[in-house]
């Protein structure tokens, strides 16, 4: 009886994860299968800076922002994260080889020294994301100190949401990105580098998804908003969350009536 097929053997080596079976993945099989996730995954990181770049204008040139040219002002932003998605994705499909990897994911399905140059550029994007980040929420504080015309209360509500999302941006994605790119750079122990370059994908997924839950844990309209829409597919959460939103108010109420007093 045949007891091994193609695609898989048995499994003889131990790993981090206990399984029966070994399976034999190739960078070019897995460059194919997720590809798609190379763009998306470029993409992200480009749209997150351009992101930070446009609340940094928003709130440095608050009235003339409102008269930009969308027609124009947005594909000039875009551009950017397009042209670094699809050059990274023709890089690596053009100088794409066939070794055997321990897992598929985005990183994996370039080859290292595309992957080098794709984190680099990413750190890059990063560390510009911060800066319009901090520059956003540098400018915002000194506004609100002085008690600018320009600077609605939505804006300084807006302050402590800000802070968070650099924090968590920090500590996720430029941290991990960060890390990532310096072992490629000292070309450190090739099982070490493969294992932090195959799991880089799980803070950028936490750091790639924060304006979601961040806005949601800090702003109540965010949270009715989402209700809202959520109601429509599923109509028992409007009932429940209505209900505790309504908690929430009476007792926010409560508290602004005993420290005004």
């Amino acid at each position: 009886m045949e007891t091994q097929s193609r695609g898989y053997q048995p499994k003889t080596t131990s790993s981090l994860s206990a399984t029966f079976y070994a399976y034999t993945i190739h960078r070019s099989t897995c460059f194919h299968a997720t590809f798609l996730g190379v763009v998306t995954h470029c993409l992200q990181t480009g749209i997150f800076c351009i992101l930070a770049f446009d609340l940094f204008l928003a709130i440095l040139i608050p009235f003339k922002y409102r008269i930009f040219h969308i027609s124009w002002y947005f594909p000039c932003l875009y551009a950017l994260p397009m042209c670094y998605a699809f050059g990274v994705t023709v890089a690596a499909m053009v100088w794409l080889d066939d070794e055997q990897i321990p897992m598929c994911n985005p990183p994996s399905a370039m080859i290292p020294s595309v992957r080098g140059w794709w984190y680099q550029l990413m750190l890059v994007f990063c560390f510009f994301t911060i800066l319009f980040y901090s520059g956003a929420v540098g400018l915002l504080s000194l506004k609100i100190r002085q008690n600018s015309s320009d600077i609605r209360l939505i804006e300084k509500r807006a302050m402590r949401t800000l802070q968070v999302l650099i924090i968590t941006f920090l500590l996720t994605r430029f941290i991990s990105t960060g890390i990532a790119t310096l072992v490629t750079i000292l070309d450190v122990d090739p099982e070490f580098s493969a294992l932090i370059h195959n799991y880089n994908v799980i803070p950028a997924m936490i750091a790639y998804c924060q304006n979601a839950y961040v806005c949601f844990f800090r702003s109540e309209d965010y949270r009715r908003l989402l209700t809202n829409q959520m109601s429509i597919y599923l109509p028992f959460v409007e009932h429940s969350a209505s209900v505790k939103f309504a908690e929430h108010s009476s007792s926010r109420r409560k508290t602004f009536a005993v420290s005004k007093y």
